[in-house]
């Protein structure tokens, strides 16, 4: 399509559509897709939508171990988790023979 049919108005509308009838059926789902896609991602959000956040307290991940006893700290929790795991990387670097030296940017 030549550019200078963009800025027509009307006859650029009845170019497009002569254009469009000419294309095998095929080729014309191609096209009403694809306009159908450019609408979906040219659409403006309204500003006000953009302006608010869903309360965190309704998304549904909230409490997702509400009920798990051994979390009751999350804190203690994770360090603990930080210590055992740290204490069993060192276990590994040390049978492995690895100083602190060889050990920086290594995970195993």
């Amino acid at each position: 399509m030549h550019p200078r049919r963009i800025i027509e108005g009307v006859t650029n509308q009845e170019s497009i559509l002569r254009d469009l009838m000419a294309l095998p059926p095929e080729a014309q789902k191609m096209v009403v897709d694809y306009i159908a896609y450019l609408r979906l991602h040219y659409t403006r959000v309204p500003q006000e939508a953009t302006d608010t956040l869903p309360d965190l307290q309704d998304e549904p991940f909230i409490g997702l171990w509400r009920d798990r006893t051994d979390m009751t700290d999350s804190e203690a929790w994770v360090r603990a988790i930080r210590t055992r795991e740290w204490r069993l990387g060192a276990a590994r670097n040390h049978e492995l023979g690895l100083d602190a030296d060889h050990q920086q940017g290594l995970s195993l």
